[in-house]
């Protein structure tokens, strides 16, 4: 019942703009005769104020000697559905206006009511009067009538037409004169129409709305009056009424697009009063997800179902998840049954009931952040191992590194002391023996050398030893030996200690950055420095390079740079490349120190 009210509101609310929009008389009301609804036309044409008509029966609105006819068509209304009659309003100072009513049976708060409609057919009715004064007056004006005028016999016949009726049909006078007119008008269910003269009485107008079909075959809706004239002559004005049933259309239309986005909306969506935040209206799918009943819900305020702080705490969800940003906002709703929910509300203000509102509609975002926290616990799972088997990596390197260095390179040097003891205790005169033996000397020299440059590729021991600084002046020189291009390394800290895990990161990032700028920027020179700012630790590369466009690199599988990114991401920092075509390269990684 309740539904079926706010309904009759929301109803009301549209049609009241529209009712009292329209050019005629609009009214309702019931069997017994108490009207229920009218329209500001009705009050202006009666004279009456809103007071008085709601205590008015309606015969009161028509001259006594109109009267049986009147209360006889109010009855067919209720015995066939609708009827149609063409009397005077009688205003309350006496005043006669000539009107169509049209009316139909429809059940409105559970009871038969009369739906009905008038149009002043003052203008009409005197110039049928014309018409019928002179003949020469009622050719002019039924040549020149904006609607179509028909003149039939009783069989149905067509005497005679104006100009519009060949407008509206495409058929010349010739082709209509003597044609049937059940050859021209039909039903809209496009059953061909029956007309029954001897149900018209001297002076009634009876209003029907037919389909006339062109003759193209196109349909087009008509509103067609008869009328009995002397002489057992019939006349009818055909009115094209498309516009009006596009406009009806529309309304339904609208209703349905109504339906559609409120009442049958998936999610869940509701009309707060303003300042109050009062529930006023809800749909179905609010119903359903909140678990409350639509008597319920209109109980409520919109902070009977928000969260609160310590509802938020218990439920191991942030006390800052709530943002708004604009219309938007992210609030944790709680059903009926304490189930905590994330919900991105989007509102806007309207007008409900001629009183400010806020309609919103509501999301469920439960399941997306869940899969989201699950998706960042992923990462950070990913990360944690790949940070491991990086661990796991550097102390392999250094493993192998001082095994490297230590053992092979002691048996190199020994190597290199046994041949030198055999050149000496061996005395030849043979060229070629004492040039082989030189020979293999450097060359264990040259393994000696490639060891050693093996094994601090693999793990620099300046690193362990001397610490990060030093190991990146090193490595600067290193590159710029190797690489012939200028390198310059500096730093505002004269002695920097950092965790083992930083100065292993920024040492990778800092080779890998070189390697980069070897082998792609063309640069003459690269400038590096390691600072300490605002407790940050900022290594800075830049080279003058080419250049480049990084939404280039976007879409690319740049290892190379996805592992830097790695490696600053597992010690906590922040990792940028700012380049352009011809402008170089700078390379920014940031990490916190505490």
């Amino acid at each position: 019942q309740i539904a079926l009210q706010q309904k009759l509101v929301l109803e009301k609310e549209l049609s009241d703009s529209v009712i009292n929009s329209l050019p005629g008389i609009f009214y309702l009301y019931t069997k017994e005769g108490k009207y229920l609804r009218w329209n500001k036309n009705l009050e202006i044409v009666g004279g009456y104020t809103a007071a008085e008509i709601e205590i008015m029966h309606p015969t009161q609105f028509f001259p006594k000697d109109e009267l049986p006819l009147l209360i006889s068509r109010i009855q067919n209304v209720f015995i066939n559905g609708s009827d149609s009659v063409e009397a005077n309003i009688l205003s309350k100072d006496g005043t006669k206006t000539p009107y169509y009513c049209t009316g139909m049976q429809i059940q409105y708060d559970n009871q038969d009511c009369l739906l009905g409609f008038g149009i002043d057919i003052s203008d009409r009715v005197a110039s049928q009067q014309e018409l019928v004064q002179s003949e020469e007056k009622y050719r002019t004006l039924v040549q020149q009538a904006s609607d179509g005028i028909i003149i039939t016999n009783e069989e149905g016949k067509l005497i005679d037409v104006n100009e519009r009726v060949l407008t509206l049909s495409g058929y010349s006078k010739e082709e209509l004169v003597d044609k049937q007119l059940t050859e021209l008008f039909f039903e809209d269910t496009g059953v061909q129409s029956t007309f029954k003269y001897h149900e018209l009485l001297p002076g009634v107008v009876v209003l029907s709305e037919k389909v006339i079909k062109r003759k193209g075959g196109r349909l087009i809706n008509v509103e067609l009056s008869a009328k009995q004239l002397p002489g057992g002559l019939y006349q009818g004005i055909i009115r094209d009424i498309t516009e009006r049933k596009f406009v009806e259309n529309a309304l339904k239309l609208s209703e349905k697009k109504y339906r559609l986005l409120f009442i049958e909306n998936p999610l869940p969506l509701w009309i707060l009063s303003q300042p109050e935040n009062k529930f006023l209206s809800v749909n179905a799918a609010a119903l359903h997800t909140y678990g409350y009943s639509e008597n319920e819900f209109l109980q409520m305020q919109i902070n009977d179902i928000v969260a609160t702080d310590i509802e938020i705490e218990n439920q191991n969800y942030l006390p800052n998840i709530v943002s708004e940003t604009g219309s938007d906002k992210l609030e944790i709703h709680v059903t009926k049954t304490k189930k905590y929910l994330k919900i991105n509300v989007v509102s806007h203000k309207i007008v409900y009931e001629g009183k400010p509102a806020l309609l919103s509609l509501c999301n469920d975002v439960t399941a997306r952040y869940k899969a989201e926290e699950e998706l960042q616990k992923s990462h950070e799972s990913l990360r944690e191992l790949a940070g491991h088997l990086e661990n796991v990596r550097e102390t392999e390197r250094t493993h192998i590194a001082r095994e490297i260095h230590d053992e092979l390179g002691q048996q190199l040097t020994g190597l290199k002391m046994d041949i030198s003891w055999l050149s000496k205790k061996v005395q030849t005169k043979d060229a070629a023996v004492k040039k082989k033996i030189t020979e293999t000397i450097s060359l264990i020299d040259e393994t000696v050398i490639s060891v050693r440059r093996i094994a601090t590729q693999l793990r620099p021991s300046i690193l362990d030893d001397l610490g990060l600084l030093a190991a990146m002046e090193w490595q600067s020189d290193d590159f710029e030996k190797r690489s012939s291009i200028e390198s310059i390394f500096s730093s505002n800290e004269p002695l920097l200690l950092v965790k083992p895990e930083i100065a292993t990161g920024l040492f990778r990032i800092y080779q890998e950055s070189l390697t980069n700028v070897s082998r792609h920027s063309k640069a003459t020179e690269v400038i590096s420095t390691l600072i300490v700012k605002d407790n940050n630790l900022v290594l800075t590369i830049k080279d003058d390079g080419i250049g480049f466009n990084p939404n280039d690199i976007v879409h690319k599988k740049t290892l190379g740079l996805l592992g830097m990114k790695e490696r600053v991401l597992l010690i906590h920092g922040t990792y940028n490349i700012i380049s352009s075509i011809g402008t170089g390269t700078t390379v920014i990684i940031n990490v916190p120190l505490k």
